[in-house]
């Protein structure tokens, strides 16, 4: 498939949302030696958006540029998988591994459901 300026567009418009709301929900919600809200709601409300408009997408036959928009643009900045690593590194370091232990575990098991609960919403199997 060619790279066109409309799916590069189409990214960069997606990334510029998702980058945005992400910064909005950070600044909402500081990082402390707690619980990182802020980076597991932004990933497991991600993996429910990209669930959602992936299997809606794909039952509609949308172009290319689309998923392109709502996936690798919007939901691609939106998440962040570096975050949840440095925080539960840091969890780790400032000695509360049994927190960032189960951060990480529940981020996965919460992510997972979330994407096949968007998937199953939007209308895919």
């Amino acid at each position: 498939m060619p790279l066109t300026a409309k799916r590069v567009a189409a990214v960069a418009v997606g990334g510029l949302a998702g980058s945005g709301l992400r910064a909005a929900v950070a600044l909402a919600w500081p990082v402390g030696t707690s619980w990182p809200w802020a980076t597991f709601a932004v990933n497991v409300t991600g993996a429910a958006f990209l669930g959602f408009f992936i299997a809606r997408m794909t039952r509609a036959a949308s172009p290319p540029w689309m998923v392109e928009l709502w996936g690798i643009g919007l939901a691609g900045s939106f998440t962040t998988f570096s975050t949840f690593a440095v925080e539960v590194w840091r969890l780790v370091e400032v000695g509360r591994p049994a927190l960032g232990a189960s951060y990480g575990v529940l981020s996965v098991i919460a992510g997972l459901a979330a994407v096949v609960a968007g998937t199953w919403t939007g209308g895919g199997r």
